[in-house]
């Protein structure tokens, strides 16, 4: 009888362990996809922050009203596939490589983030010395997320 409730046990929690190994196991394909989707989410943006900055550095009487609403309509974009990504961060398991990809792709948003903070100044300013500083800041900050994208990508496509 006892060997009969060993067997049970040991069946029992062979079928708990599986079980939650299973619940933790994440599909790879839907996850690329997802990190995928939030890479071209986040290129997009990235586009209409440039064309908004050629705008903005290029032409002599801005409109600073025209401006501030388009830096508002990004920044809202930004900020929910920033919310998304972490919903999407929340619901995987922790410390799992699939955490990785997100984590990374957060400093990209941070960074996108600040090329909008260096746009708003860009908008506000009178000099054209200080214009190309802020230019070149803005640029940095472009150019590292455009470097995190790709380092994702090609974290994702391995």
């Amino acid at each position: 009888m006892k060997s009969k409730s060993y067997v049970f046990m040991f069946i029992t929690s062979l079928f708990v362990f599986t079980s939650s190994l299973s619940a933790a196991t994440i599909d790879s394909n839907a996850h690329k996809q997802t990190v995928t989707n939030y890479i071209e989410e986040i290129n997009q943006i990235q586009k209409q922050i440039f064309t908004l900055t050629q705008k903005i550095a290029f032409l002599t009487t801005p409109s600073d009203e025209i401006y501030i609403t388009e830096l508002k309509f990004i920044n809202n974009q930004l900020d929910n596939v920033t919310q998304s990504m972490l919903s999407y961060y929340e619901s995987l398991p922790d410390l799992c490589a699939e955490k990785l990809n997100v984590l990374v792709l957060f400093n990209s948003t941070n960074l996108i983030h600040c090329s909008l903070i260096k746009l708003n100044e860009l908008n506000n300013s009178n000099s054209n010395i200080e214009k190309m500083t802020i230019l070149q800041t803005y640029c940095a900050f472009h150019v590292e997320a455009n470097n995190i994208l790709n380092i994702v990508s090609n974290l994702v496509s391995q």
